[in-house]
């Protein structure tokens, strides 16, 4: 199916999308994302203990705090890959 306006193929769109999430997701090795899941434990984990939070005097929701949860997940992989391609010596470099 095809947008009239932009003429984009909706199956093309789909597949970029899909390369640039493994493109990314392809640099973190399991310790790679074992070090974030337990660091994002970490996190969630200080945030819990230091009480409610509240937004505009609510409390958190549970559906707040996956979005949160999500959010910092997406942020410590893109500074993951982001330093692993800063840090990493040009002798040790795949490319």
């Amino acid at each position: 199916m095809t947008d009239p306006f932009f003429q984009l193929d909706n199956d093309r769109i789909l597949q970029d999308i899909n390369s640039y999430e493994s493109e990314s997701t392809s640099t973190l090795t399991d310790r790679d994302r074992r070090d974030i899941a337990r660091d994002l434990e970490r996190i969630m984990e200080a945030l819990d203990t230091a009480g409610d939070l509240q937004f505009d005097g609510d409390p958190m929701s549970d559906e707040a705090r996956e979005s949160i949860r999500a959010a910092m997940k997406l942020g410590l992989e893109a500074a993951k890959v982001k330093n692993k391609e800063r840090f990493t010596p040009k002798k040790f470099r795949k490319e």
